[in-house]
């Protein structure tokens, strides 16, 4: 099977997209670029974690166990294991929230 015509006109839509208008890249656009790609490699490892068992056994990766970081001593003491480890600190306590 030829792919070449298929290349071609990808590449060539990738051209006339580009065509359109020359652009000066800002220090503002590169930290929304710099933004952007940290939230899509937090985006891969949070898909990793859940759906490929990413560093199964891991007490901060494994998602059935590292949830248990936010507490003190789970399941006797449901308390905080530190302050916010429940509330506005809790993507310090495992990786799917990181």
């Amino acid at each position: 099977m030829n792919r070449f015509p298929a290349f071609f006109f990808f590449l060539c839509l990738s051209v006339t997209a580009h065509a359109q208008k020359w652009y000066k890249i800002t220090k503002n656009d590169i930290a929304v670029m710099s933004l952007q790609a940290a939230s899509g490699v937090a985006d891969g490892y949070n898909q990793a974690i859940v759906h490929h068992k990413f560093k199964k056994g891991s007490q901060f990766w494994d998602n059935k166990i590292s949830w248990q970081n936010k507490y003190k001593c789970f399941p006797h003491d449901k308390s905080p294991a530190y302050f916010g480890s429940k509330s506005i600190l809790v993507w310090t306590t495992d990786g799917f929230h990181l």
